[in-house]
């Protein structure tokens, strides 16, 4: 992702200027929050799913514990129109961000949505595929979807 690897310094600077702030930013009120991921295409030896292929799109919404089933369901069936084979909480049920600003009861809704990478590059050359564009207009129609969904017009 970078071009070189980055001093302890340059680390603790962006954690404790850009990290931090936004997580704080995020605890003061209500909304949805999409932590979005890439993902290989197929699992590893560190992964519950060695060697497995790995769906289009994972969403995950720590079991229900982060989302309602309403937010999940509007991410899976954008998902299933646009030709995506998707999966929810499977492998993954969303990270750390996903996890500590979910909250249902304070009406703070967060999914993760992890992006299988074949879907836009060549992970062995690591190369960026011609369909890379198509997938950043597919993830702006999610938000424009998810947006819909929360200010209740996509019901």
């Amino acid at each position: 992702m970078y071009d070189r690897k980055l001093s302890v310094p340059e680390v603790q600077h962006r954690i404790e200027n850009y990290d931090l702030p936004y997580r704080e930013t995020l605890r003061l009120g209500s909304g949805w929050n999409v932590d979005g991921h890439s993902m290989t295409s197929h699992g590893s030896a560190m992964s519950v799913e060695d060697g497995a292929a790995r769906p289009d799109v994972v969403s995950g919404d720590r079991r229900g514990n982060t989302a309602d089933a309403a937010h999940t369901a509007c991410a899976a069936e954008w998902s299933r129109t646009r030709g995506c084979s998707w999966q929810v909480n499977d492998p993954d049920q969303g990270g750390d961000l996903v996890r500590s600003w979910g909250a249902l009861a304070e009406q703070r809704q967060s999914i993760e949505l992890e992006f299988n990478l074949a879907l836009c590059m060549k992970e062995l050359a690591f190369e960026r595929e011609a369909r890379l564009g198509e997938m950043c207009a597919l993830c702006g129609d999610f938000f424009g979807a998810s947006a819909a969904e929360a200010s209740g017009a996509g019901r």
